[in-house]
C-alpha cells in the first residue's frame, strides 16, 4: 500500500510540473531557440555521443534508402526551422536511440507502471521529429505574428520613392532579430547574387510556406508582370493582412478554453488529490 500510494505521489507531482509547462506553452510564456540542438535539451544531449555510431551504422548497411522519403522530408523541416545544426542522417540516428532506450525504460517500468510504461517507446521514437516540428510551428509562428508591421514598413517605404530592393533594405533594418528578419536577409542576398525577383520570390516561398508570405510573393510577381504600381499593390495586401490577423486573434481567443481544459483535467486536478 505504501509504495502505492509513492507512486501515486510521484505522477501527481510529475503531471504538475508538466501541466505548467504545458500551459507556458500554450500561452507562449517561454522562448525556446532551437539553434543549438544538442546543447540546451537534455535528450539530445544524453545521446549526442552515440548518433555517430548509429549514423555510421545505417551508412553501411544501407538503413538509410529505407527512410528515404522520410529523410527528404525531415530535411525540408529542418530548411524550414531555419537551419537548425542537425542532419537527416542524425534524426534517423536519434529515433533508433530513443527506439532502443524506449524499450530499456519499459523493461525497467514495467513492474510499477504495467502497460503505461509501454507509451516511452513511441514517444521517444518521434521526439527528435516532434522537436524539429515544433521548431518550424514557432517559426511560422513568429514571422506569421510580424509580417503586418513588416509589409506596413515596405508599402511606405515604396510609397515614399523607395524601389522594392531599398524598401527590404529598411525592412530588415527596423526588423528586430528574428525568423522574418533572416528570410528577408536571404531574399535580398539571392537578388543581389543575380537571381531575378520572381526567383528569389519564389525560393522565400519555398522556404517559408506560410499563406500570408505566399500572398505577399504571388501579389509582388504579379505586380511586375501586369505593371501594375508597386506600392498600391503593397497597401491591398497590407490591409488584408490586418484583416485576416485580427480574425485569427478573434478565433485564437475563441479556441484558448477548449485547449487548456485537458491540460486541467489530465495534469493539474490529479495533483489537487494529493
Amino acid at each position: 500500500m505504501e509504495g502505492i500510494i509513492k507512486l501515486f505521489t510521484f505522477f501527481s507531482l510529475f503531471s504538475l510540473s508538466m501541466g505548467i509547462i504545458l500551459l507556458a506553452r500554450k500561452l507562449q510564456l517561454t522562448e525556446v531557440s532551437y539553434k543549438d540542438v544538442g546543447e540546451k535539451n537534455i535528450f539530445f544531449k544524453m545521446f549526442k555521443p552515440l548518433v555517430p555510431f548509429f549514423v555510421r551504422f545505417n551508412k553501411a548497411l544501407k538503413i538509410e534508402n529505407l527512410f528515404k522519403s522520410y529523410m527528404q522530408h525531415v530535411d525540408k523541416l529542418i530548411v524550414r526551422a531555419g537551419g537548425l545544426d542537425i542532419t537527416p542522417e542524425q534524426v534517423l540516428a536519434y529515433n533508433q536511440i530513443g527506439f532502443l532506450f524506449g524499450i530499456f525504460l519499459v523493461w525497467f517500468l514495467s513492474p510499477y507502471l504495467g502497460w503505461l510504461s509501454y507509451f516511452f517507446i513511441p514517444a521517444l521514437t518521434a521526439y527528435a521529429y516532434l522537436y524539429i516540428n515544433d521548431a518550424v510551428a514557432k517559426r511560422i509562428a513568429s514571422i506569421v505574428r510580424e509580417f503586418p508591421y513588416a509589409l506596413d514598413l515596405l508599402a511606405m517605404g515604396v510609397e515614399a520613392g523607395l524601389d522594392f530592393n531599398q524598401g527590404i533594405m529598411k525592412v530588415v533594418e527596423k526588423l528586430k532579430e528574428g525568423p522574418l528578419k533572416e528570410e528577408f536577409s536571404i531574399l535580398l542576398r539571392e537578388i543581389k547574387m543575380g537571381l531575378t525577383r520572381k526567383e528569389a520570390l519564389l525560393n522565400l516561398m519555398d522556404r517559408v510556406n506560410v499563406q500570408d508570405v505566399s500572398s505577399f510573393c504571388m501579389a509582388i510577381i504579379q505586380s511586375d508582370a501586369l505593371g501594375t504600381p508597386l506600392g498600391k499593390t503593397l497597401r491591398v495586401i497590407s490591409e488584408q493582412l490586418r484583416t485576416d490577423r485580427v480574425y485569427r486573434a478573434e478565433q485564437k481567443a475563441a479556441q484558448a478554453p477548449v485547449k487548456m481544459l485537458p491540460i486541467l483535467l489530465f495534469f493539474f486536478f490529479p495533483a489537487v488529490f494529493i
